[in-house]
């Protein structure tokens, strides 16, 4: 997946409110103001089985993060967010005095929003990981650095996926709960992995599942280096939380922009697949 972001640089003595083409203008001294402007135009979108989805457009995601930081202290300068339907949705701009910054763009899919406070320890609401695509740009703003930049996201998170087929799946299952370690909930937008491994539990609400149809549980997570082990202790509980069945997933191979997904009956004696998807989403299969 890729998506363009149009950087268009300008500088001024003053703060503009706008960006604005100074090809023609008289070279500013080296103390003053640099005026940015971020325009994510579109972006092109992969799905999991390595084909372009049709027409991709930047409003597929719910919320677009901009956050600027010193280089060196990595105090946030300033931050703006978009929501998808907001005007303007997919542009930015930013006057700073003359510098280098260090400025983090985030994409994600997600009613749960990002604290951007420090661009080495990144955490969304609820310790959640979304569906999340970052690009770290390192920028020096001056009168001789001006011009229009090309910027793509990438995606910083991996997935595991729990396919669970029909025919099993008891009446009074509630939750599913996952117990993961080897990933991160906190992602170091600077390096594109998590700060450090850590334990994180997540459950969900299946208590509506259509019980014909395939259990689908996919849990995201960033990783501490680009590829690792993780483990993954699946509890399925009733509506009074009581445990239904417990499945352990050890030394689940994981890597950034790749989708481990393990299929069969959750509910009945083991026999699942395993299926590694990488980043153009292409299939490997195993049995455990």
């Amino acid at each position: 997946m890729k998506t363009l972001v149009r950087l268009t640089l300008s500088a001024s003595l003053l703060l503009l409110a706008a960006c604005h083409d100074t090809a023609n203008e008289t070279p500013l001294p080296e103390q003053g103001s640099g005026s940015i402007c971020f325009s994510v135009l579109n972006y092109e979108q992969l799905s999991y089985d390595g084909t372009r989805s049709e027409a991709p457009q930047v409003s597929n995601l719910d919320c677009l993060d901009m956050a600027v930081y010193s280089v060196g202290t990595n105090t946030l300068i300033t931050n703006e967010r978009k929501e998808n339907g907001d005007e303007g949705y997919g542009s930015f701009s930013v006057t700073l005095p003359y510098g280098t910054y260090n400025i983090v763009f985030l994409g994600y899919s997600d009613k749960r929003r990002a604290e951007l406070d420090s661009p080495t320890n990144i955490v969304f609401t609820d310790n959640f990981v979304p569906n999340c695509f970052c690009r770290t740009l390192t920028l020096t703003v001056d009168a001789e650095n001006l011009g229009t930049r090309n910027i793509s996201l990438q995606r910083v998170m991996a997935d595991f996926t729990l396919v669970s087929k029909p025919g099993n799946i008891p009446e009074n299952l509630a939750t599913i709960r996952i117990t993961a370690t080897g990933g991160g909930h906190h992602l170091n937008a600077l390096t594109g992995f998590a700060p450090q491994a850590e334990e994180r539990v997540f459950s969900f609400n299946v208590a509506g599942i259509d019980r014909k149809k395939d259990l689908i549980l996919t849990y995201h997570t960033f990783l501490p280096q680009e590829e690792t082990t993780m483990n993954f202790i699946v509890a399925a509980l009733d509506t009074e939380g009581k445990e239904i069945r417990t499945r352990t997933f050890s030394n689940v191979p994981m890597k950034i922009n790749q989708r481990t997904r393990y299929t069969g009956d959750f509910f009945v004696p083991d026999v699942f697949n395993i299926t590694l998807e990488d980043k153009e989403w292409s299939i490997e299969e195993h049995n455990y």
